[in-house]
């Protein structure tokens, strides 16, 4: 199978065309995980990131790997080339120190893994070559000591990194074209009961996972003879292994628990065109394997996830059908995948155990001293979402673990002071970010809400501080009606403060003035609503906010609400009576409602639905002179009752009337001390538009 230079033939010549496809060179379409390697807009622009593409001398096969090699916290970009050569990048496109490295033959499939071999606290680089060799590289390009390690033919397969034996330090395992799979110890010493042999040619990439439940790793590997295999971490076969296929295997293996029994469960494709799953014990999960759609070779990967975030795992694998499948688990669980895609996780590190998160942690002290804050509640969130938190201890040190790769806003909330945020917080995987906060004092509001008129104290009202329109701080009130809001104010005397409960009108006072390190002391006391509704604009839907709804025992203005955005209204502090209320706004024709009977105790419910108003607009001026006239006034009647009025204003002599116009036909009439009366009949105004009417004023000798 193999040819004098070590490189090995696929028996399908389907590797040979590929070797041909010149490709030269690396696009930086990464995952952005806090890195943006892709410019993402909400319209799903992309763009290449600022220092790519990366030229190499040949076609690139190899998958890259993402890691922080230098620490940093930044990741950097690996990989391998036809060229014989291994690179590594930073995000910028410059090249690392020490890179690139030079093999002895080209790199064909074989992507590098990435792990800290020698327990110095950075990265290595380990991958295979064409030269029948396996590299070992430190973050700065030395050669790790005991590297390279021979093998008997080209290595196609890519380098998984574990701990197999339990001793704290990373071992080597790989496929190799001389139907072997070797383990290597971090200083290149074989691996006990290392290599064992396959049937053919591996050019799987093996994965590592605690497959029997026994507290060790096994190596899960396949191989063009068409089986899988299992090994312990000794190198013994694990019970129930290999399992066959019914032609070549060149996929790799994912391990996840598809059956919800806590056991895992080897996934695999074939190129009989079907996909497998075998139980831990090599016995056939129920409803695999899976076929598909014309059964083509199956030489995709597959990649375990949770698609639709039920809690149940999907199998995702291409085919050479031209289709991507995936099948839904119906029984699964996503909180057993030590193994879940090829190369292990999302940066392709080949490494077993490696975190696909990142933390936030510094430091809460006071403003501008060295007092630190114990208590502090520090939370980082994505998109409103908090997606973890830490409190901080008595040196006010906080950290957040196990945070997804992403952009954050990170805030430090603790009584007696106020809220600080931060955003764009860049978070990477595997790297910590580092993030103090310096907190300034909180004033302290504080009150009672009760029922008016009683001594009923009002639990579970809702307290609301402003400034502007914006909320500053909330609380609610205790079984006795008080609330306390000891954070988020500082000093100033332009708070506004609302206090809401259901069933009540909403009472607001302001400006309240706080004062850091002082209680503010501010009671309430709430009307039971007894008249309420909404307000719309007249055949629609559309909700009227701003609207004055007023309630008038007679001609005696009783009592006022204006609608809130859904075009609400709540009026209480009415005694039992008969009202007539009347709902306006500028811009419409008011309406009223007269005889409404009002019981104290009761809720009346009173809608109202306003016509759109016609306008009028237009000039006064004296007829001889041309001069405008000032404080003019303009009445619009109809029958001989007065409908809207208006008045000339400077420095034009101009009027406007916008509201409670009806449409209809007018007469109207322009007075002026000083001036004789002036009239207009037959004058059409039409919902929501404007009609323009002047009046030229005669001198009057009166």
């Amino acid at each position: 199978m193999s040819d004098s230079s070590g490189s090995v033939r696929s028996p399908k010549g389907r590797h040979a065309e590929r070797a041909r496809s010149p490709i030269g060179g690396i696009l930086a379409f990464l995952l952005a995980f806090g890195l943006v390697a892709v410019a993402v807009t909400p319209a799903l622009s992309v763009s290449l990131l600022p220092g790519w593409p990366q030229t190499t001398g040949n076609s690139v096969f190899s998958s890259p790997a993402l890691g922080d090699l230098n620490g940093d916290g930044q990741l950097e970009v690996v990989v391998g080339s036809f060229d014989d050569k291994v690179y590594a990048w930073h995000r910028d496109g410059t090249p690392v120190a020490g890179w690139p490295q030079t093999t002895g033959a080209p790199l064909y499939c074989s992507s590098p893994a990435l792990g800290d071999m020698d327990g110095d606290g950075k990265l290595e680089v380990v991958v295979g070559s064409m030269d029948c060799k396996v590299y070992a590289w430190h973050h700065d390009g030395a050669p790790v000591a005991g590297w390279p390690q021979t093998t008997g033919s080209s290595v196609w397969g890519s380098p998984a990194l574990a701990d197999l034996d339990g001793d704290g330090k990373l071992e080597v395992a790989v496929g190799c074209n001389d139907y072997k799979v070797y383990a290597w110890h971090h200083d290149g010493a074989p691996a006990a009961g290392w290599p064992q042999t396959t049937g053919s040619y591996v050019h799987s990439s093996p994965a590592l996972g605690n497959l029997d439940g026994d507290g060790n790793l096994e190596v899960v590997v396949a191989s063009a003879d068409g089986c899988v295999y299992a090994w312990h971490h000794d190198g013994t076969p694990v019970a129930g292994w290999p399992q066959t296929t019914t032609d070549v295997v060149e996929s790799s293996p994912a391990l996840g628990d598809l059956d919800g029994d806590a056991h895992l469960e080897v996934v695999i494709g074939s190129d009989d065109g079907k996909v497998y799953a075998w139980h831990h014990d090599g016995t056939p999960v129920a409803g695999w394997p899976q076929t598909t759609t014309t059964g083509d070779w199956v030489v995709s990967s597959p990649a375990l996830g949770d698609l639709d975030a039920d809690g149940k795992l999907e199998v995702v694998v291409g085919s050479d059908d031209r289709k991507v499948h995936a099948w839904t688990c119906d029984t699964s669980t996503d909180d057993l995948l030590p193994w879940p895609m090829f190369r292990h996780d999302v940066l392709h590190t080949g490494l077993y155990g490696q975190t696909e998160t990142g933390a936030v942690s510094g430091q809460v002290r006071v403003r501008g001293t060295s007092t630190n804050i114990v208590g502090t509640t520090v939370e980082a969130r994505i998109g409103g979402v908090v997606k973890g938190s830490g409190t901080t201890a008595a040196n006010g040190v906080y950290s957040i673990t196990d945070l997804p790769p992403g952009s954050y806003v990170v805030s430090a909330a603790t009584d007696g002071y106020v809220t600080q945020v931060k955003s764009g917080i860049s978070v990477t995987t595997g790297a910590t970010t580092y993030v103090n906060f310096g907190l300034v004092a909180s004033g302290t509001l504080m009150g009672q809400v009760m029922e008016k008129g009683t001594t009923t104290a009002l639990a579970g009202a809702t307290v609301n501080v402003y400034v502007g329109s914006v909320l500053a701080a909330t609380a609610t009130t205790g079984s006795d009606g008080v609330y306390l809001i000891n954070r988020d104010l500082p000093t100033g005397s332009n708070y506004v403060v609302t206090a809401r409960k259901t069933g009540y009108v909403p009472q607001t006072k302001g400006p309240v003035t706080v004062t850091v390190s002082a209680t503010t002391f501010l009671n309430f006391f709430l009307n039971r609503v007894c008249l309420m509704g909404q307000v719309r604009q007249a055949g629609t839907t559309t909700n009227l906010a701003g609207a004055t709804v007023a309630a008038y025992d007679g001609a005696t203005l009783k009592a006022t609400a204006t609608t809130d955005a859904s075009g609400i209204y709540q009026i209480g502090g009415l005694t039992t009576g008969t009202y007539t209320v009347i709902a306006s706004k500028s811009g419409y024709v008011k309406q009223t409602k007269p005889g409404i009977a009002f019981t104290t105790g009761a809720i009346t419910y009173v809608n109202f639905n306003l016509q759109v108003s016609g306008k009028l607009k237009g000039q006064v001026t004296d007829k001889v002179t041309g001069a405008p006239i000032i404080g003019a006034t303009i009445s619009a009647r109809t029958g001989g009752v007065v409908q809207a009025t208006g008045t000339t204003v400077g420095p034009y002599g101009v009027y406007q009337i916008t509201s409670d116009l009806p449409a209809g036909t007018y007469t109207m009439l322009c007075t002026k001390a000083g001036y004789r009366d002036f009239g207009r009949i037959g004058i059409v105004v039409t919902a929501g538009n404007t009609t323009y009417v002047n009046f030229p004023l005669s001198y009057s000798a009166k």
